[in-house]
């Protein structure tokens, strides 16, 4: 009797093994290198992201240089929920709390850079994974390969612009960037 419930638990775990099996995911373009902005910023942004779980604000503080992109994001109370690190070959995150609606550290740097590198490098990327990206004066377009999409439409003002993002997953963000300043790097042998 026994060995026939283990046999039975077997074939309950294969059956549902079986079930859980999906297609393999679709390509997920690459990140892009943090010298490929051509500038040395440090900037703050208000983030509010709208999705099925209700609004999120947080304020993010990204800055890029040749060698890395890192990014800090804090509550609104100043408290800090993660920070990420991006030399170009590898991610590497530190999260207090998880990323607000289900965001991973590569996607919010994805999407960071789909926003703000030159769109040239932006579409290559794209490109290699299959993806599409349409612009205009004030918007990206970006197209999945099963034709789904994310647009950026850019608020006038200086660059790195505010932005309005709709997302083909179900949720909106609205970033309003706060201050962006060009960072001038350290003298050579400067201490």
């Amino acid at each position: 009797m026994r060995k026939a419930r283990l046999i039975l638990c077997a074939l309950i775990l294969v059956a549902s093994g079986c079930q859980l099996t999906r297609a393999p995911a679709e390509p997920v373009p690459a990140l892009l290198a943090p010298s490929a902005l051509g500038h040395t910023l440090q900037v703050s942004q208000q983030l509010a992201i709208d999705s099925q779980a209700g609004r999120r604000n947080l304020l993010v503080v990204w800055s890029v240089d040749a060698q890395a992109l890192q990014v800090v994001g804090l509550t609104a109370q100043g408290r800090k929920l993660f920070s990420l690190r991006y030399d170009g070959q590898q991610l590497h995150s530190e999260h207090q709390v998880p990323l607000p609606g289900g965001f991973s550290g590569e996607r919010f740097v994805r999407e960071l850079q789909w926003a703000y590198w030159p769109e040239t490098d932006v579409r290559q990327a794209l490109q290699a994974a299959g993806w599409g990206l349409q612009t205009t004066a004030n918007t990206r377009v970006i197209t999945n390969p099963e034709g789904l999409q994310i647009k950026y439409h850019f608020v006038q003002g200086a660059w790195p612009a505010s932005v309005r993002l709709s997302h083909f997953e179900h949720y909106q963000m609205k970033i309003d960037t706060l201050s962006a300043s060009e960072v001038s790097a350290p003298a050579a042998g400067a201490d």
